[in-house]
């Protein structure tokens, strides 16, 4: 070979072992992804070609009352799948499935001769004694797992708090979905070895990995306040027909909701899921979540926030000519020809506007906004609910002196009824407004604790002797003003009424009102404060008709259900015959109503009257309330 063949050969030489070399380096790099880089994946996928495995879901932790009465549970049931490629008696297994499940045998028969696919799911929650014979069928290519169903035990009681769950057992509303990551629990799996086509290899076992159960909630609700709560609720809606009714119950010294009812309602075992804008209204709780104008009951907030700041005391008094001009606007009182001279406790009695928008006034603005912000008014109320709402309180910057005005008398501001529930129980709880909630504890399968909700005080509002003072005066209300229909003979009642015009695109919304009533059992140490609002009432909208009665009737109950001893004697009861007031002016008509121990509500400012509720020739206790309304 000459010289140049020589040093040919040995560059080619040189060339082909770089290129070996380059290709081995190739080679480890590509070993070093698919081994350690990729490794991992790549084990899953070529696990996941051979295995097969079947969820089994998790038992969903119970709900319980206070007491440990079950709300809500669940049950095992199982969910049946099909491997076509392991069926061998297709026809066998087409005919027994489709009668046992009920599945349209057509449907079924595509799904079990379909090679292509190594699984199907073929039916959801079927019950135990199903599951049983199928187990016991021995039909090959059949498998059942674990699942569960959700059980309210009281239809629809509680729905709004409750909340419901989907078809995968998730928290969708209330207090399912609020705390949903501890009571779904951790599913188990059963997992089986198979070839490419979906059939479990022979001589294999079946691993089964168990779920564990999710934890259990008991709750702050007592089953017994909360029945009595719907049925009164029930009765409101048959007697008044309002859009919709509300009513709340709370422990004011620890913050806890003793029960809470909303109409209309739904049933949870029944869910009206083919509507979804019918159940997102229905599942809306609306006592957190909205607000509304309180109208009246507001003046417990206004007249404790001025007492507290030492701007008026239980002697200061007032003069109601029937309206105030508040910057050029006239804004009237409740009884159009005014109340003439009276003190706080009176303004208290008569819910006359005119004092409590001298009061508001007299507060300021900005102080008046200050001493808000510690009743969570204009703020979301701490509490464990999703969404639970602000209330609407005016950018300060935009608010005029005739809206401050308003304000004094629960117009121009709205609240949710959990806010002003909770913030009047922080005036009657010697001031100290406790955190509201709905949870008492949280406990495992085994019954251990894992979590226990203390009662724990928001802020302080008010002054313990403060808080005497209004507690005094919404007795009186009861006792001699326009909340006698909450009347209990031989208890001290307190409370105050509400009676709120609606607003349409920014205007009044001619006949439409929300009549309300909060309630404190007992009046001079409360442990129950009661509230009932009633949207929309059919025929008299005042508080004092519309809604005190039926707070009489959820205290009554209480009272009976929790064994309350009285603590007055009882009063020997007068009555006396309803005089005919129709044709009567109104001086007339109040002076005579007067005179026989009667309190009134007068609809109108002038004129005679036209009409009158209760009517001519009535028996009437002494002390009651009659409407009387004038021509205008």
């Amino acid at each position: 070979m000459s010289e140049y063949g020589s040093v040919l050969t040995k560059k080619r030489l040189i060339y082909a072992i770089i290129a070996l070399g380059f290709f081995l380096f190739l080679l480890i790099i590509r070993l070093f992804i698919v081994q350690i880089i990729d490794g991992r994946n790549l084990s899953k996928k070529a696990v996941e070609q051979w295995m097969r495995d079947i969820p089994l879901s998790a038992l969903r932790g119970t709900i319980y009352d206070r007491n440990g009465v079950v709300l809500a549970s669940s049950y095992t049931t199982y969910d049946v799948y099909i491997r076509p490629n392991s069926i061998s008696q297709k026809e066998k297994t087409l005919n027994f499935l489709s009668e046992i499940l009920e599945l349209n045998i057509d449907v079924l028969k595509e799904k079990i001769y379909d090679t292509k696919t190594s699984e199907y799911v073929i039916k959801k929650q079927i019950d135990t004694e199903i599951a049983e014979e199928i187990k016991n069928s021995g039909l090959e290519g059949v498998y059942l797992s674990e699942n569960s169903s959700r059980e309210y035990l009281y239809d629809n009681l509680l729905c709004q708090i409750l909340g419901y769950c989907n078809s995968d057992g998730d928290g969708q509303s209330g207090l399912e979905a609020f705390y949903n990551k501890y009571l779904s629990g951790v599913d188990g799996v059963l997992v089986a070895e198979t070839d490419n086509a979906g059939r479990q290899l022979e001589g294999t076992s079946v691993s089964y990995i168990p779920s564990i159960a999710g934890f259990n909630l008991s709750t702050t609700i007592d089953y017994n306040i909360q029945v009595i709560v719907e049925r009164v609720l029930a009765d409101l809606t048959n007697e008044q027909n309002p859009k919709s009714a509300t009513a709340i119950v709370m422990d004011p010294k620890t913050g806890e909701i003793l029960a809470l009812g909303i109409t209309p309602s739904f049933d949870l075992n029944n869910v009206p899921r083919d509507d979804i804008e019918k159940l997102m209204q229905l599942s809306r709780n609306s006592a957190i979540q909205d607000s509304y104008e309180p109208g009246s009951t507001f003046k417990i907030i206004t007249g404790a926030i001025a007492m507290q700041l030492g701007i008026i005391n239980e002697n200061s008094y007032f003069y109601c000519p029937g309206y105030r001009i508040v910057n050029g606007v006239k804004i009237n009182c409740a009884r159009h020809s005014g109340h003439g001279s009276q003190s706080l406790e009176q303004g208290f009695m008569n819910s006359c506007n005119c004092v409590f928008m001298d009061i508001v006034l007299k507060i300021g603005l900005d102080r008046f906004y200050n001493e808000l912000k510690r009743f969570s008014i204009g703020s979301t109320l701490p509490i464990d609910f999703f969404s639970p709402s602000s209330g609407i309180l005016m950018d300060k910057s935009l608010v005029t002196s005739s809206d401050l005005a308003r304000m004094g008398f629960g117009q121009s501001i709205a609240v949710s009824p959990l806010q002003l529930i909770s913030a009047v129980s922080g005036i009657v709880n010697d001031g100290l407004f406790m955190r509201p909630h709905f949870i008492k504890e949280i406990t495992d399968n085994e019954q251990n604790i894992v979590y226990i909700q203390n009662s724990s005080v928001y802020s302080r509002v008010v002054s313990v002797d403060v808080s005497k003072s209004i507690k005094k005066m919404l007795e009186s209300v009861v006792a001699k003003g326009g909340g006698k229909k909450a009347q209990i003979d031989g208890y001290k009642i307190g409370g105050k009424t509400g009676t709120a015009q609606k607003y349409e695109n920014g205007k009044i919304a001619e006949g439409k009102y929300i009549a309300s009533f909060i309630g404190i059992l007992p009046a001079d140490n409360p442990e129950y404060v009661v509230l009932v609002i009633a949207d929309e009432p059919q025929g008299s909208y005042y508080g004092a008709t519309a809604a005190a009665p039926y707070a009489k009737l959820i205290m009554e109950g209480i009272i009976k259900y929790m064994d309350i001893e009285r603590s007055e004697p009882l009063q020997e009861k007068h009555y006396v015959d309803m005089p005919n007031l129709l044709g009567m002016t109104q001086t007339e008509a109040i002076s005579l109503l007067a005179g026989l121990g009667l309190y009134y509500i007068v609809e109108g400012a002038s004129g005679v009257v036209s009409s009158q509720i209760p009517s001519a020739g009535s028996k009437i206790e002494v002390g009651d309330i009659v409407l009387v309304r004038m021509n205008q």
